[in-house]
């Protein structure tokens, strides 16, 4: 996915979050209007947390995290954006009336997997790693300041700018989905605000580059909300906690499953082991368990390997949705423990190298 963020420029994430808030009700008054909240999905609460905590300490009060559900609404401003994060056990209910707020802009922060209830029609996102580390650092502080300085400095200019977004080529020549239209049409809103507060300060090509990347992002992020609804966050997430994980601990490794030896069945039995064939990866359920943790920040153990088993990402035939597997132990004899099947493709890194390219059995001794 593109990044709209080139040496003075904000993050697309960010630079959204800000222009829906500081600009919900400009953007309203000329008809593109933002019909809900949002949802920032983290990678785990930590990140969740941290992310809220950065930009809200530096967007000039923009941002307010809302610790209690009991926090009276009409504490803030209609210029500002109220962070909630999810936890375990919050009812739909609840959820509902936070985002039928009209007031601010409400956003949820879901730090691990995105409860299935969460699905349907909101506008979600991904949260990523670099969008946690801009909004801690010094320079994003003063390039938020400096957009906002741009704004209520330039009303009369945003508002001609606003006012002719409906004749631009970004609404006239739109091509996408029809029910995208009206979100496209905001974000694009925010997008041109943007591109002219560059042109103050930099050349006409790189505001133009910029709007031209930020449109762009803003189409793949839209396209991207649908696969929420199919699970392929989870596979992401997963994915990318494995690979961490087995990064960071190089006790746990990774073997082919018809070449045990002595150091990989000791491993196997301290549960620190994932075996390999052709199709799956296979680990020791306390492992795996271990490893989606930030996961379960947000749903229950049994609900996990639901959606994992649903989503087509493990394989099982029984109620614990583990499936016992033939092994040779290294004095020859057969076993059959039971292990979660992990469908390779599933987590598969970027480069398309399984865990197997990467990671061997000798990590302890050579990394």
């Amino acid at each position: 996915m593109g990044k709209c963020n080139e040496g003075s420029e904000i993050n697309w994430i960010t630079l959204t979050l800000y222009g829906s808030s500081f600009m919900r009700v400009l953007l309203k008054h000329f008809g593109y209007v933002l019909d809900d909240g949002m949802i920032l999905v983290a990678d785990n609460e930590m990140a969740a947390r941290r992310f809220i905590t950065g930009y809200c300490s530096k967007t000039n009060g923009n941002g307010v995290h809302i610790q209690k559900t009991t926090q009276k609404k009409q504490s803030l401003e209609n210029y500002q954006c109220g962070f909630w994060v999810m936890q375990k056990g919050i009812k739909d209910e609840k959820i509902n009336n936070f985002f039928f707020a009209q007031t601010f802009l409400p956003v949820l922060v879901v730090g691990g997997m995105l409860p299935e209830s969460l699905k349907a029609e909101r506008y979600i996102f991904r949260l990523k790693k670099e969008d946690v580390e801009e909004v801690m650092s010094n320079e994003f502080s003063i390039q938020i300041l400096g957009f906002y300085d741009y704004i209520v400095n330039n009303v009369n200019e945003v508002c001609n700018i606003i006012a002719n977004l409906d004749t631009s080529i970004l609404l006239t020549e739109y091509v996408g989905e029809i029910g995208e239209r009206n979100i496209y049409s905001f974000f694009a809103g925010i997008g041109t605000i943007y591109a002219a507060y560059l042109r103050r300060n930099y050349s006409e090509r790189k505001s133009m580059d910029f709007l031209e990347s930020y449109m762009q992002e803003t189409k793949e992020r839209l396209h991207c909300m649908a696969e929420f609804a199919c699970g392929v966050e989870i596979s992401e997430m997963l994915s990318s906690l494995v690979w961490e994980h087995i990064s960071k601990n190089k006790e746990i490794l990774v073997a082919d499953i018809e070449e045990i030896d002595g150091k990989i069945y000791a491993a196997l039995k301290n549960e620190s082991a994932v075996l390999f064939d052709e199709k799956f990866y296979y680990f020791p359920p306390k492992l795996l368990m271990k490893i989606c943790q930030p996961l379960l920040e947000t749903a229950s153990e049994p609900e996990l390997k639901r959606r994992l088993r649903d989503n087509k990402i493990i394989y099982c035939n029984s109620a614990d949705y583990t499936v016992k597997k033939d092994i040779v132990n290294v004095y020859g004899g057969e076993e059959r423990p039971r292990f979660l099947w992990v469908l390779k493709e599933a987590i598969l890194s970027p480069d398309n190298l399984g865990l197997e390219d990467v990671f061997d059995n000798d990590r302890e001794d050579g990394e």
